[in-house]
């Protein structure tokens, strides 16, 4: 036992409710604690219950499972478990729990290769406040790992073909949007060298980066409704969305994407197709195993 907890690793991701109950204050905790308006609590709960609730937190325990099994093989004894941003189990309480474990060393792997300042700050903060003092490391950057260009491609490929052979796609990779305010050029730039590599790999020629911001009108540019608007006009019917932001399905794939998006788009004539998260890939594990073993 003492071996096993030589290395721990805590995975980490944004969180989401599993049921009704939940909503109300998972939106208090998205919002700093500060009281929500009903009707927003209210239209996010119709779009959870429209989806049957996020599989993230199922999903994100089993890539636990799974890149504890990799590492294992790969002959490092550890124990990975999962923290979440902003619902249950939280980040710091999992932290508490390893902490009392005495643990020789911890890894904190965000569940989002992209560096953002709005987002790695508030993962790193709550993971840091608990192992200060400790021999500890923070993965929030690791969108460089060949594997996880892998996974992405073989998924791409995969969706290309819901197409006719003779048929000119254009492929849309999107990501979470930002606040204008927050001038973020790391996050956009590891962003872009990601979908230019994607596409270098894939043979991919026609494409574009947008941004999904939901119902925030002062967030990054292009936002993906009026990007796509644009290619319409242009004569572009065809559209593959391929969602490089979110490794596993959430509210923003199952329903931003795939009712939303989806509706809009075949309203305005255009076929459209989406590309399915990693969620459990081996390649998407293996990436994750391959950016823990670079920090050891």
């Amino acid at each position: 036992m003492e071996e096993a907890r030589k290395i721990t690793v805590l995975l980490m991701a944004y969180g989401t409710p599993e049921k009704r109950e939940e909503v109300d204050g998972y939106l208090k905790d998205v919002f700093n604690g500060n009281k929500v308006p009903e009707e927003i609590i209210e239209n996010v709960t119709k779009k959870y219950e429209e989806i049957g609730f996020s599989p993230l937190k199922k999903i994100t325990l089993r890539q636990a499972r799974l890149l504890e099994k990799h590492l294992k093989n790969d002959g490092i004894s550890c124990t990975v478990t999962v923290g979440m941003k902003h619902w249950h189990p939280r980040i710091d309480e999992a932290a508490i729990k390893i902490k009392q474990t005495n643990p020789k060393k911890v890894i904190g792997i965000v569940a989002h290769p992209f560096r953002s300042l709005a987002g790695s700050d508030g993962y790193k903060k709550r993971f840091s406040a608990v192992f200060e003092g400790k021999d500890y490391y923070f993965i929030d950057d690791w969108y460089r790992q060949p594997a996880l260009k892998t996974a992405w491609l073989k998924n791409i490929d995969k969706s290309r073909s819901e197409f006719g052979a003779n048929e000119d796609i254009f492929v849309v990779f999107t990501s979470h949007g930002l606040p204008e305010r927050v001038e973020d050029n790391l996050y956009k730039s590891q962003l872009n060298e990601f979908v230019d590599a994607l596409c270098k790999g894939g043979g991919i020629k026609r494409y574009c980066l947008a941004y999904q911001n939901g119902e925030h009108k002062d967030w990054y540019k292009p936002e993906v409704m009026e990007k796509v608007r644009g290619l319409r006009s242009e004569g572009i019917k065809n559209v593959l969305i391929a969602p490089i932001g979110y490794i596993t399905e959430s509210l923003e794939t199952l329903y931003d994407i795939d009712i939303m998006y989806v509706k809009s788009f075949e309203n305005l004539g255009m076929k459209v197709r989406r590309v399915e998260c990693l969620n459990e890939s081996p390649e998407l594990i293996d990436a994750m195993a391959e950016a823990v073993k670079s920090t050891l």
